[in-house]
């Protein structure tokens, strides 16, 4: 099996601040979250992405984007979907520009109202025809795109994410071949619904960006490895078993490199 790639979600400070701690703590892969205000997509002018993408590459050090979490594919006003592809699309050819390996994102919402199913699944529909669209894209770019599971929302929430259970990807996957659309499991996500092997089970050949932090099983609280109840070393023994090594990218509240340091414990 290859060496374990292991990283973080960047979002309290510009990615560039974190490139030298990365690369004293091998820490390989630097994921991009462009819903804060120092990583907007306005803010990644010329300059900027020419200076990340150089010293990304010094201090050896992967990069991936992720668009902001409240983009919404399956929005049914048209207009707003529209808006919502393009966002998706300046975030893959920033990604590009960058030398990104990937870029991750939620499928959408849809509002908490009645016929909530019909709802949903009309909502799913919106999403799979424009992630067509953007996977054309995809191929002229050349770059891959990974689906992330979302966190289980409560019932009086104002709105659900899709893609909060299997089913929603099991339909996305068989509507959309394209070998550049794949998985980003959240491990966090995973344990408050259908759970973590399940996933790992149905969608091991696509994973290829994993989320890790730790919970109860029932909110989704980002709590450091070994503060929740999620069984770690049967985790890992599952992606050791499917042959993933990597990238593991923390999102707990320790720091990144503790994060990694409590995971490699867990590997058997």
């Amino acid at each position: 099996m290859a060496e374990m790639i292991y990283g973080f979600v960047v979002s309290d400070q510009p990615v560039e601040y974190y490139l030298q701690f990365a690369k004293n703590n091998g820490l390989a892969h630097l994921e991009v979250d462009l819903y804060k205000d120092h990583s907007l997509l306005e803010s990644w002018l010329p300059k900027r992405i020419d200076n990340l993408k150089r010293k990304s590459q010094e201090f050896g050090v992967k990069l991936s984007i992720h668009p902001p979490y409240t983009l919404n594919l399956g929005d049914k006003i048209k207009t707003v979907a529209k808006a919502q592809v393009e966002l998706l699309k300046k975030s893959i050819e920033l990604a590009r520009k960058l030398d990104a390996q990937f870029v991750t994102t939620y499928i959408g919402s849809v509002n908490n109202q009645k016929g909530l199913a019909a709802a949903r699944k009309q909502a799913l529909g919106h999403a799979i025809d424009n992630l067509e669209d953007v996977l054309e894209f995809c191929e002229k770019n050349k770059m891959r795109l990974a689906l992330e599971n979302t966190n289980l929302m409560p019932k009086d929430s104002e709105l659900f994410y899709l893609g909060d259970n299997l089913k929603d990807f099991e339909l996305v996957f068989s509507k959309l071949k394209s070998p550049l659309l794949n998985f980003c499991l959240d491990l966090g996500h995973a344990h408050v619904n259908e759970g973590i092997s399940k996933y790992i089970d149905k969608f091991g050949p696509k994973i290829i960006n994993v989320h890790f932090h730790d919970n109860n099983g029932k909110t989704d609280d980002h709590l450091n490895l070994g503060d929740g109840n999620i069984k770690w070393k049967q985790v890992m023994k599952a992606f050791q078993k499917i042959g993933f090594s990597g990238p593991f990218l923390s999102e707990t509240k320790d720091s990144p490199a503790q994060s990694k340091r409590k995971l490699l414990e867990y590997l058997i």
